[in-house]
């Protein structure tokens, strides 16, 4: 069984202005990594929500997910220093299929 999960990702307003994310050609490195050298700017943390659902039926049928299986949407904001958020991906997978696995430094 192949499948891919469902991918919705942006940056904040104006942010892509004048960096090769605006083309349709892949980026030689990280979309992080390329913001801050490009932009100026600077990723200070994330936050992740993980909920699980059961999923739309166009959804079900893009994930190829049995009927009742429900799925994890998984919602990443990255922010500066100031909680300004910099890029959203919102990502959508079969719960059948997975396992998340979190890791946090504490100093």
């Amino acid at each position: 069984m192949h499948w891919s999960p469902s991918l919705d990702s942006g940056q904040a307003e104006g942010l892509v202005d004048g960096t090769e994310l605006e083309s349709a050609d892949a980026l030689s490195g990280s979309t992080r990594a390329h913001l801050e050298a490009r932009k100026k700017v600077r990723f200070d943390h994330v936050g992740e929500r993980v909920s699980a659902r059961l999923p739309a039926p166009a959804e079900a049928e893009l994930l190829d997910v049995p009927d009742g299986v429900p799925v994890l949407s998984v919602l990443v904001v990255a922010c500066d220093a100031s909680g300004q958020a910099l890029q959203v991906s919102d990502v959508l997978l079969p719960a059948d299929r997975q396992e998340l696995e979190d890791a946090y430094r504490l100093h």
